[in-house]
């Protein structure tokens, strides 16, 4: 059943739609170039980030806060543990995470990613992502501002009053976040610099398109 939390951002999640089928025709069934642990531990982190962000989607369709932000803050680890494996971890490490003898938090990713001063990462979005962090674990762990947002006297099961900024938050980083797994997997994966550059373009194109729409519906 369509929830009303769809009708009145339909536009938006459409866009945010796009972002997924644009990931599959850029990564789905391409082969990789000399496969190795590297890229098949990063391309499963990335790949596991993006399915969630597609899972994100599915629930803001529903209207189902909670689990939109717990697989928000997942997808995001995700994300990050990729990147850790794809331009930080050595063969040892590699090896310890195969046997699941390596882990590492979102927080202590994030650090580990922005020390490593990687060219291809923005230092500003680490240290910026790494301040939201807090509020992610938060949400997805029952913290106080997921108790705060909340209202027992009208609380339905299966939803947690999903609002428009909500819907804002969840779609632009889970958008942000498959177009920065498409582009880090074409970059490691399949070792195409000049790709890894046009999936940027085509991901700045594609979120334009989504943050229209925020202010399409902002003045309707």
């Amino acid at each position: 059943m369509t929830s009303e939390i769809y009708k009145k951002n339909e536009s938006s999640i459409l866009a945010a739609v796009v972002f997924v089928e644009w990931a599959k025709n850029r990564i789905h069934r391409i082969e990789v170039p000399n496969p190795n642990l590297r890229k098949r531990l990063s391309w499963t982190s990335f790949g596991i980030s993006i399915d969630l962000c597609d899972s994100i989607q599915v629930l803001c369709m529903s209207g189902s806060k909670t689990g939109a932000f717990v697989l928000l803050r997942s997808s995001l680890e995700n994300y990050y543990r990729g990147l850790w494996i794809a331009y930080v971890a050595n063969e040892e490490t590699m090896k310890r995470i195969l046997e699941g003898r390596e882990t590492k938090t979102l927080k202590n990713l994030i650090k580990i990613v922005r020390a490593a001063d990687i060219p291809s990462i923005e230092t500003d979005d680490l240290i910026g992502l790494e301040n939201k962090v807090s509020i992610l674990d938060d949400l997805a762990h029952g913290g106080t501002k997921a108790i705060n947002s909340r209202n027992p006297g009208g609380y339905e099961v299966g939803s947690s009053g999903m609002n428009k900024n909500d819907i804002f938050v969840l779609l632009s980083m889970s958008c942000s976040t498959i177009w920065l797994c498409v582009e880090h997997i074409i970059r490691v994966s399949f070792e195409n610099e000049a790709d890894a550059s046009l999936c940027r373009e085509e991901g700045s194109i594609l979120f334009k398109k989504l943050m229209d729409t925020f202010e399409i519906e902002g003045n309707s």
